[in-house]
């Protein structure tokens, strides 16, 4: 209704009526609410939430909740790629210590690690250490670089989830290490992946182990949730005012965290930055779930 009584008054014709305050506004104020929900309300001396990345040596040091609780931290997240249950009940333990003392409330994400898409060994063409715009970087599943069949000169990397390096075609794009380098497939081999470097920065980048890798034109037929990530669903389903973290968030995950905070008896959120184009279009900015689940969307990189 609002479109097009805007394009109405931009045609000159006679104006449509619009819809309701109400209605225009309701997307504005949900997503506000959900917000302060996962995030918490924001301190009156400034309009944003701010969330902190618990080291792993808050653990072992209250006064760092302590610190952040005074400074009016709103959120906290703990990221289950490392530590432990155990080292996880004490961080909390100090925060709800530093509530009491301080009168502040945190909010706490615990970001799931899922599955892990990392480069692994990597080999460099003769003494070139930096890749740029141009050149040819191949792709293989771990233990693959001994098979690439490429006549140029390339660089190599390993892929250490072979499920999503089977999964990209020719064309996708690939990017490595956070976007640092962008590349384009021309080449689907039964040995990997061929691509050509499309962006980087002017002096190249340094290829090396354990950077992520990002496929967002591939459709990724890979398990959303590991059997560590169940556990560590169920560590956030027990534990009051923790909500759960993803890069992104496919149905099953909802319907786990659904199940899981219903069987603990409380409600738990989740928040998910979506990182590839297939799964941006097939969600809107505000995803509505059922009164149990709440997901704000990111929009992935261009």
């Amino acid at each position: 209704m609002a479109v097009r009584a805007a394009l109405a008054a931009l045609a000159g014709l006679a104006p449509e009526e619009g819809p309701p305050e109400e209605t225009f506004f309701a997307g504005e104020r949900r997503l506000v609410e959900r917000a302060h929900e996962l995030l918490g309300m924001p301190s009156s001396s400034r309009p944003t939430a701010l969330l902190v990345t618990w080291p792993t040596e808050a653990a072992d040091d209250p006064s760092f909740m302590r610190g952040l609780a005074e400074r009016s931290v709103e959120a906290v997240r703990i990221n289950c790629a490392h530590d432990s249950p155990d080292r996880w009940e004490r961080m909390i333990g100090h925060a709800r210590a530093a509530e009491k003392a301080t009168g502040r409330r945190f909010k706490i994400l615990m970001d799931l690690a899922g599955p892990k898409i990392r480069t692994g060994e990597v080999r460099l063409p003769g003494q070139r250490e930096w890749i740029g715009k141009g050149a040819l970087l191949a792709i293989v599943p771990a233990g693959g670089l001994g098979r690439i069949e490429v006549e140029h000169e390339h660089f190599a990397i390993e892929c250490t989830l072979s499920e999503a390096l089977n999964a990209v075609k020719l064309g996708d794009r690939i990017y490595v290490d956070d976007g640092k380098l962008g590349a384009e497939v021309v080449r689907v081999e039964e040995w990997g992946r061929l691509a050509r470097v499309t962006s980087a920065a002017a002096k190249g980048v340094r290829l090396k182990p354990e950077k992520g890798l990002n496929f967002p034109d591939t459709h990724l037929k890979v398990a959303a949730l590991t059997d560590k990530d169940l556990v560590d669903l169920d560590f956030v389903a027990a534990t009051p005012m923790a909500s759960a973290s993803r890069s992104f968030s496919p149905p099953p995950m909802s319907r786990c965290c659904r199940m899981r905070s219903h069987n603990a008896g409380r409600t738990t959120g989740i928040r998910c930055r979506l990182s590839s184009r297939s799964r941006h279009r097939r969600r809107s900015i505000t995803c509505p779930t059922s009164s149990s689940v709440r997901r704000g969307v990111n929009p992935p990189p261009s």
